[in-house]
């Protein structure tokens, strides 16, 4: 009877501490997802004051549904101190190449991938400032405007007009 009754307080015991530190481990976790939170939060708003802040005379607004934000619209600006490069090269689909856009030089790449109603266009534009570069990508879809009936098609022509009067070379520069 004596070692039933050692037996059972023991584990009485163990499970009493088991149950204290999954409390305590809990607790930690749960601290940490919140210091975590908070620090995302806390980046998350430093990035919209990128985009907000660098100016409002040129609009982010896309000619949708003709051209459409997939990914990072309107750009978050990113400051790095690595030095400015670029090196041009072309391939069926992608090309990198320095533009000069409004005075300032760009090094911009553009990953293209077509289908049969869209194009996805992933770009990367950077340039040089005071101390390094800034940076911004995103992903674009344009709708193939070929898709519709033609010259005099009202789509047609829609879509034609908002591809052709977009400027996305000043929305970026307006931003960097």
């Amino acid at each position: 009877m004596k070692k039933g009754f050692v037996n059972i307080v023991l584990i009485i015991v163990i499970v009493l501490i088991a149950g204290g530190a999954g409390y305590y481990f809990a607790k930690q976790s749960t601290k940490e997802k919140a210091v975590q939170t908070e620090l995302v939060v806390q980046e998350e708003q430093k990035e919209i004051k990128d985009i907000v802040l660098p100016s409002a005379a040129v609009s982010t607004t896309l000619p949708t549904p003709y051209i459409s934000a997939q990914e990072n619209w309107p750009p978050v600006i990113q400051n790095s101190s690595t030095a400015y490069s670029c090196t041009a090269t072309s391939s069926e689909t992608s090309e990198t190449a320095e533009k000069i856009i409004n005075g300032r030089t760009y090094c911009i790449t553009d990953f293209t991938d077509c289908g049969a109603g869209s194009c996805y266009s992933d770009r990367t534009y950077v340039t040089a400032d005071s101390s390094g570069t800034k940076t911004t990508n995103f992903t674009l879809r344009y709708q193939n405007c070929g898709g519709y009936g033609g010259p005099g098609d009202t789509e047609f022509d829609q879509c034609s007009s908002a591809r052709s009067n977009f400027n996305l070379d000043e929305i970026i520069d307006s931003l960097m």
